[in-house]
């Protein structure tokens, strides 16, 4: 300070604080006042840029003081705002923005990006919609996929230094089958074993599984690592052929699945269905005979007259027998044949003219109520023809007066409006336009419910206790007991006051006069 008298006292503020400074000395000066001389040292660190100091001499005794304001400007290297490193974690397909925002004196500063130690640049996608944006300290990632996890580095540069921000990224996805044992031959009494392989993140226990609709999975051993799930079955036989579904789930999106076949070798079988047991057709038309049948390895198709002519077609793999225009002598047997290597199988399949529909079969009720009865069966062959059904029904208190259901094109049927409680039969036929062969022989009953309410009401009627009904009846005696007990006083009272009227009037119930002596 200057001179002054008394002596000042020197403070240091810092941001409206008081703060610690060092006395260096108090000597004489002009005019008989005193010099004082302090000290501040500040640790130059990157928060002191910018700080203002106030350096404040104060004369209490006359009330004045003077202030002399120091800014600093200090240099340094960048410094980020978030702290190094940060890990984050997002859903393929999601957009994250990744933001290394740094401060430093002097300015500018030069920001460049690196992943897993590689320098970035602009991306797009096929559509030139950007994918990978840079921005200075911003760097933006749209729709990220699996590939961008990893390790991102952000070297921000000034002329004192270089700092850097790491973020580590980690993009969660569902599971995904990476290999699958497509298809695997064998034969009857081998062990087979299938193989499935996944990728995902988060990787969770169990995340990979088989499934088979219909099969005895406990005949299935199953043995599962991290990302892989082996199945294993001992001693197959032909029912064990098939497809077997590989699933894999972690917990995000859907269910991954994809399918790994076992083949077994064995002979061909044909099936002998009913379905395709007969054929009808009509002259001049097209007819096609089908013939379905299992084995492996490939099976090879032949077709043959009953009378041992072979036909000319395409047997590979084909089996199905195409006549383009039926001639009144290809009325008859076919024969078609299936081979490989393991034997043969063959079924007989006879053409013949338009004919009524079998009888259908099998037929059975599959739900009842209290006025209506569902029914279902099984349809035969059909002549050659489009078939409908109908349904014959009846009560048992009525049997000679029948009803039918309108005609359907399908194997099921409910009957409506049937009366409660009622037994009914039931029988099908199959039509076509030439007719039919009556209703099938076999017949179904069935008795309808109750309805709903009445059946209730009864059966709180007849569950009535007894010993509620002899109460009731005690009662009831009590009561008319006590009814006649009241009748008796009545009368008995009326009596007397008669009485008591006649003996004031001085006659007697006979009407002879009282003589008082």
């Amino acid at each position: 300070t200057s001179s002054g008298n008394p002596a000042p006292v020197i403070t240091w503020w810092r941001a409206g604080e008081n703060v610690a400074g060092v006395d260096v000395h108090n000597k004489s000066g002009f005019n008989g006042g005193w010099v004082v001389k302090s000290k501040l040292y500040v640790p130059l660190t990157a928060e002191e840029d910018g700080m203002k100091y106030t350096c404040r001499a104060t004369t209490a005794e006359i009330g004045q003081s003077v202030n002399e304001v120091v800014s600093l400007s200090v240099r340094y290297s960048p410094m980020f705002f978030l702290r190094d490193p940060q890990e984050i974690t997002v859903l393929e397909n999601e957009t994250v923005v990744l933001n290394a925002t740094a401060s430093a004196n002097p300015e500018p500063i030069i920001y460049e990006w690196l992943k897993d130690g590689k320098p970035m640049r602009n991306s797009f996608y096929k559509s030139n919609k950007p994918k990978v944006v840079l921005s200075g300290s911003v760097l933006t990632i749209n729709e990220i996929d699996r590939a961008h996890s990893g390790r991102y580095t952000c070297k921000a540069k000034n002329s004192e230094g270089i700092s850097t921000m790491t973020f580590i990224i980690s993009v969660k996805y569902s599971a995904e089958i990476t290999h699958i044992t497509e298809s695997v031959t064998k034969r009857v009494g081998d062990d087979v074993q299938l193989e499935c392989e996944a990728t995902a993140f988060p990787i969770v226990d169990n995340m990979i599984g088989w499934e088979r609709d219909g099969f005895n999975m406990s005949r299935v051993s199953i043995r599962h690592t991290s990302e892989m799930s082996m199945l294993k079955i001992s001693d197959i036989n032909i029912e064990d052929a098939g497809a077997f579904t590989c699933t894999a789930y972690n917990g995000i999106g859907i269910r991954a699945k994809k399918k790994a076949w076992i083949i077994v070798k064995h002979a061909p079988t044909v099936y002998k269905n009913l379905t395709y047991s007969k054929v009808a057709s009509e002259v001049g038309a097209e007819v096609v005979l089908k013939c379905l049948c299992r084995g492996a390895p490939q099976v090879s198709w032949q077709w043959k007259r009953d009378d041992g002519k072979e036909l000319d077609y395409d047997v590979r793999f084909n089996t199905k027998l195409v006549i383009k225009r039926v001639l009144q002598n290809d009325y008859g047997k076919y024969i078609c044949i299936a081979r490989n290597e393991l034997g043969t199988d063959q079924f007989e399949i006879p053409l013949r003219h338009l004919s009524k529909p079998d009888q259908p079969t099998n037929l059975t009720i599959s739900n009842i109520s209290h006025d209506a009865v569902s029914l279902q069966w099984r349809e035969n062959f059909d002549g050659g023809l489009n078939q409908l059904f109908r349904i014959r029904y009846f009560s048992w208190h009525a049997p000679e007066r029948p009803l039918f259901s309108p005609t359907v094109n399908e194997t099921t049927i409910t009957i409506n409006g049937l009366s409660p409680s009622t037994k009914y039969s039931f029988a099908v036929e199959a039509l076509n336009r030439l007719g039919s062969r009556g209703f099938s022989k076999s017949t179904v009953s069935a008795e309808t419910l109750r309805i709903s309410g009445i059946a209730n009401q009864l059966g709180i009627k007849e569950d009535i206790p007894i010993l509620v009904i002899v109460l009731v009846c005690l009662v009831g005696v009590v009561l008319l007991a006590l009814n006649a007990f009241l009748v008796l006083c009545f009368i008995r009272r009326h009596r007397n006051r008669k009485l008591q009227e006649l003996d004031m009037s001085g006659t007697t119930p006979y009407g002879i006069m009282a003589c008082s002596i």
